[in-house]
């Protein structure tokens, strides 16, 4: 369910499971979770994860969002670092076709 207005000024930035797409606001009704270092995803290969640090993310009916003040990072152990610019995202799990024509979550 997409409550919210893609910013099609700003690039989506993928890594590795997550998929951060910026957004023009975040929607309202958004539960915050405390603090600023966050798991976006957990590795199910490799069992690294995709930790978000400087950064304050929320959930509305299953999106998770992210709001990025001065400035925040993503972090993995097999990938750099992506540095996330000030503004709102929404956090989506990839997918990816499986050469039998379904799809799946992208796995790390």
């Amino acid at each position: 369910m997409m409550d919210y207005e893609i910013d099609d000024t700003r690039m989506a930035a993928p890594h590795g499971d997550v998929l951060m797409v910026p957004i023009k606001a975040i929607p309202a009704g958004v539960q915050w979770e405390a603090g600023t270092r966050h798991v976006l995803a957990l590795g199910e290969v490799t069992g690294h994860a995709h930790v978000l640090e400087g950064a304050r993310l929320g959930t509305l009916n299953g999106e998770r969002f992210l709001d990025v003040g001065e400035a925040a990072v993503v972090r993995h152990e097999e990938h750099g670092p992506d540095y996330k610019a000030p503004g709102a995202y929404v956090a989506l799990q990839q997918i990816e076709g499986t050469v039998i024509g379904g799809l799946r979550r992208v796995a790390d």
